[in-house]
């Protein structure tokens, strides 16, 4: 087997595309020599913006990381991705109306401990039991109110539609 032919038939590690807090939406082997931007424009993963370089989908902020350290985007079009090069781009989300979000689940949570104490004073004493469990029960309303609203507050990771692919 001569040297050109075992270059093409390397099998080439996968480059990756990771969303933090570390969901994999995308998976693909980059071609032979394939420089960064031309592995990009086969992908789409990004389009090139003459005013702000590289966009990548949903406007998220990434970073390129070759070998665990990061290239700098002046780079890409020089840098070829070689056939064993552990490649990630690591993309942060804002969080987008976080702000609001959390004005609203404090709200929330004011309300659940304002109410949940005198409600299970007065479930307890329409069921005729006694002060302690009347505590008990505004216990368990606002531990069971909290717990709704975090719930509610989380962030929704939905990426299978991410590349219109299933990674």
């Amino acid at each position: 087997m001569t040297s050109s032919t075992k270059r093409h038939t390397l099998k080439r590690t996968p480059v990756l595309h990771l969303v933090m807090p570390g969901v994999e939406v995308a998976r693909v082997e980059p071609l032979p020599r394939e420089t960064v931007t031309a592995f990009l424009r086969r992908t789409g993963w990004a389009t090139r913006d003459s005013k702000y370089g590289w966009q990548f989908k949903k406007g998220l902020p990434t970073i390129l990381e070759i070998d665990g350290e990061a290239v700098l985007r002046r780079d890409w079009r020089r840098r070829r991705i070689g056939a064993k090069d552990n490649v990630r781009f690591v993309s942060y989300p804002l969080g987008g109306n976080g702000g609001a979000k959390q004005v609203i689940g404090l709200v929330a949570l004011v309300a659940v401990a304002a109410f949940a104490g005198p409600l299970g004073g007065a479930i307890a004493t329409s069921l005729s039991l006694s002060a302690g469990f009347g505590t008990a029960i505004g216990a368990g309303l606002a531990i069971g109110g909290s717990l709704h609203v975090s719930a509610a507050r989380q962030v929704n990771f939905q990426f299978e539609e991410f590349y219109n692919v299933r990674s």
